[in-house]
């Protein structure tokens, strides 16, 4: 049987900052890295993240307004900017 070792990261998103989120994400993951750990697991959404103590506006939910809100939607990572994204997969 192969061993592996797996970490569940504590962290959290930098507001509204996508890039300074990925840098936390890099940092993370090459200290999980120099720890031996094979598979590092962070929380739901980390990337984007959920803007602390946003209802989304559940309570008058529009699923198309949901995905085109610009406030939201500047908070994805834009499939352009790979180095990032890449830095984070490798």
């Amino acid at each position: 049987m192969t061993k592996f070792n797996a970490a569940v990261v504590r962290a959290c998103s930098v507001g509204d900052d996508t890039a300074a989120t990925l840098e936390n994400a890099i940092r993370s993951t090459e200290d999980c890295g120099k720890q031996g750990i094979n598979v590092a697991v962070f929380p739901e959404a980390f990337i984007g993240g959920y803007p602390k103590g946003a209802n989304f506006n559940i309570f008058n939910f529009d699923v198309v307004g949901h995905y085109v809100r610009p406030d939201i939607f500047k908070l994805a990572v834009d499939e352009r900017s790979k180095p990032p994204v890449e830095r984070v997969s490798a």
